[in-house]
């Protein structure tokens, strides 16, 4: 008992040190790089977005839900995406596509060239990745894990896709009673 004791004070002890601000702008930057679901409506608006920033236009996009690949919780699905746009333009396009913050990988392209001087139909597959969530976070003997130097570099590579040094602090929302104090005057 005194050593679980002991355990448990240091736990109590290590969660008081915690800064709360800095852990959540982790926790966001990494949930948002490598979600924990589908995100079929943000992977549209990034593909769209990118696409437009490059000087393409957007013609066609399916996603193909793929099964999980036995990599231990990491799992994938693709986007087919159709697109028509100048050819000088395509090897920026696809390099924009990868360095974005969420967590993608161009597959095939398949390039023919339009009957208009200088523009290119594309067909190109893209890999998107996200992760089911941990199912065992531990029992109470078991110790607090910390960031590893590898998992803070990986960090800030994220916050370097994002195009700034230091993650923004998510808002915070306003909490306390909201509405009449009494509905029924």
């Amino acid at each position: 008992l005194n050593s679980r004791n002991h355990i448990l004070e240091d736990k109590a002890s290590t969660f008081e040190n915690i800064d709360e601000t800095d852990l959540s702008i982790k926790l966001t930057m990494a949930l948002s790089s490598y979600p924990l679901e589908r995100d079929f409506g943000n992977i549209v608006g990034i593909l769209r977005s990118t696409a437009n920033a490059n000087g393409f236009n957007l013609n066609g996009l399916v996603i193909n839900p793929v099964a999980d690949d036995g990599s231990g919780g990491t799992q994938k699905y693709s986007v087919r995406m159709e697109v028509l746009g100048p050819e000088n333009l395509l090897a920026a396009f696809t390099s924009a596509i990868e360095s974005q913050p969420r967590i993608m990988k161009v597959g095939t392209i398949d390039v023919s060239k339009n009957a208009q001087g200088g523009s290119v139909n594309v067909l190109l597959s893209v890999g998107v990745l996200y992760a089911s969530s941990p199912q065992n976070f531990g029992g109470p003997d078991s110790p607090i894990p910390n960031l590893s130097e590898n998992d803070e570099a990986l960090l800030t590579t994220l916050a370097s896709y994002r195009g700034v040094s230091q993650p923004s602090a998510p808002a915070a929302a306003p909490f306390g009673p909201r509405g009449k104090s009494n509905p029924f005057e």
